[in-house]
């Protein structure tokens, strides 16, 4: 059986981005600190989709600082086919921006008079339909929301899809944002343990016979279901790489 192994990766926090500025060593010592929401000015470093949500934007950027690590990692390039990579991102209340303005918008002007540009981003696999533009890849396009068990799904979802020999690669981006929203979130049991914002990104491949990985597949493991589960693949890598803050 073929392995797996992580060939891009990226990490966005309210700290900043990129394992050196991600805190501690686990998502234990990442909850220990209240530092909550993301608030960067990606305009700074992602100059794209300026219509688009900032959650989207966000999310988008991470994935293609990933994928663009993959690419500079690969012998050849060209013997990369669009075609066979997918993407999977692990999202809940990503979108919850975007239906409250939907919402405001009706009551304001009327349900005849609504932005039609706000609707699509309320639909949660906009973020991976947009990357999928953001990047030119054609292969299977999955949004995951099942609260903390999205990201361990993505993952699951993943290994299944390069074991079987679907696609290639697969991204994976769990995004975990707006999470503590009260303004709008109408309800206090929230479905997601962590109490500070990411986004993590990794991207998995199969393992050529004698190829060297960051990662085989013996990491992955289907048999755990964890919170926040590719923000812990990316502490993995932090701790393996000695990447400290």
């Amino acid at each position: 059986m073929c392995l797996q192994f992580i060939s891009g990766y990226n990490v966005i926090t309210s700290m900043g981005i990129g394992l050196n500025k991600l805190i501690g060593n686990n998502i234990e010592e990442f909850n220990m600190e209240n530092f909550n929401k993301i608030n960067l000015d990606i305009d700074l470093f992602f100059n794209k989709h300026k219509r688009l949500p900032y959650e989207t934007r966000l999310a988008c950027y991470s994935m293609e600082s990933a994928f663009s690590m993959m690419l500079e990692r690969e012998d050849d390039v060209d013997r990369i086919n669009l075609d066979e990579i997918g993407i999977i991102v692990a999202t809940t209340y990503t979108n919850l921006k975007p239906i409250k303005s939907l919402i405001e918008e009706a009551k304001e002007y009327g349900i005849n008079k609504i932005n039609p540009a706000i609707f699509p981003n309320t639909v949660l696999n906009s973020i991976s339909g947009h990357a999928a533009i953001n990047l030119g890849v054609k292969g299977a396009n999955i949004t995951i929301s099942q609260g903390d068990k999205s990201g361990q799904k993505a993952l699951d979802y993943a290994l299944d899809i390069l074991q079987c020999g679907i696609l290639e690669r697969v991204i994976v981006c769990e995004v975990n944002l707006n999470i503590q929203s009260d303004d709008l979130l109408k309800t206090s049991n929230s479905i997601i343990s962590s109490i500070n914002e990411s986004i993590s990104t990794i991207v998995i491949q199969n393992k050529p016979n004698g190829e060297a990985g960051h990662f085989c597949s013996e990491t992955f493991n289907k048999a755990e279901t964890k919170p926040n589960a590719v923000l812990q693949k990316i502490y993995e890598l932090k701790n393996k790489l000695e990447i400290g803050v």
